[in-house]
């Protein structure tokens, strides 16, 4: 065999079955790798949407649960004839006669709280729900014993309510009223794009003025809330049932309050 045809023999290629099935095995790698790609960003998307959801639930759940803990708040340095003092009163210094300024917790169910009203919107079946939390707390007078928090939750001063005029000149408790719900809001990205939610959102006292809720938190779809009621079982330590604001409104009263309201 001569050198020349050595050399051709050596340089003999694919063939083109060969080169198919090099091509098909390609293939079969490059989509395998795309799947696990595309799976591995799908669940990394989930689970950070998942995150931001819990992270979402759980401030919202703070800023709700902090203004819950105040609720029906009244100085105790005060004498009992501004407060009768017992468990579940609460005295109604900012408009008497009004149900959802009677007591430390007023619901709206199915709907939020309106400044232009002062009450609840009409109730829509489905819609978010809104809540009411009242309590009292003393006014800044530069003394650094103040008690309580006299700012509402959009960081106004509470003093700007008419209906603390006079207490604010005698230097009695201030009426602290915050209403929550969730308001419809729109985002727009710097691509342009816009992103449609809802946001928790707030009105209070310090800004009568203002006639809507301002958002606070955003990326919300709906807002229950549900108010534990317990029986008359003493040293009973749970809640009977749960029940919507319209429930609780009809349920019988205590003095000015619902039943043990819990």
């Amino acid at each position: 065999m001569s050198a020349q045809r050595v050399k051709r023999q050596g340089q003999q290629g694919l063939t083109l079955i060969e080169l198919m099935v090099a091509l098909v095995i390609g293939l079969v790698i490059t989509i395998a790798a795309s799947m696990v790609y595309v799976t591995t960003t799908n669940s990394t998307r989930v689970t950070q949407s998942v995150s931001d959801l819990g992270e979402t639930g759980q401030l919202a759940l703070e800023i709700l649960g902090r203004e819950v803990k105040k609720a029906g708040f009244f100085p105790a340095q005060f004498s009992a004839k501004d407060q009768s003092l017992q468990p579940g009163s609460f005295e109604n210094t900012k408009l008497p006669g009004n149900a959802v300024f009677n007591q430390g917790v007023f619901g709206c169910e199915g709907a939020n709280y309106n400044p232009a009203t002062q009450a609840c919107e009409a109730r829509v079946a489905g819609a978010p729900d809104g809540i009411v939390i009242n309590y009292t707390a003393t006014a800044d007078f530069g003394d650094a014993a103040v008690i309580g928090n006299h700012r509402d939750c959009n960081r106004d001063a509470v003093s700007g309510d008419a209906a603390n005029g006079a207490a604010l000149a005698t230097g009695r408790p201030l009426y602290v009223s915050n209403r929550f719900g969730l308001i419809a809001t729109t985002y727009t990205a710097a691509n342009g794009s816009t992103v449609n939610t809802r946001s928790l959102a707030c009105h209070g006292n310090g800004s009568e003025a203002a006639t809507t809720l301002a958002p606070q938190l955003s990326g919300f779809d709906d807002l229950v809330i549900r108010y534990g009621v317990y029986g008359a079982t003493a040293n009973q330590q749970t809640p009977d049932r749960y029940y919507t604001a319209t429930e609780v409104s009809a349920l019988p009263l205590a003095g000015d309050l619902p039943l043990l309201l819990g």
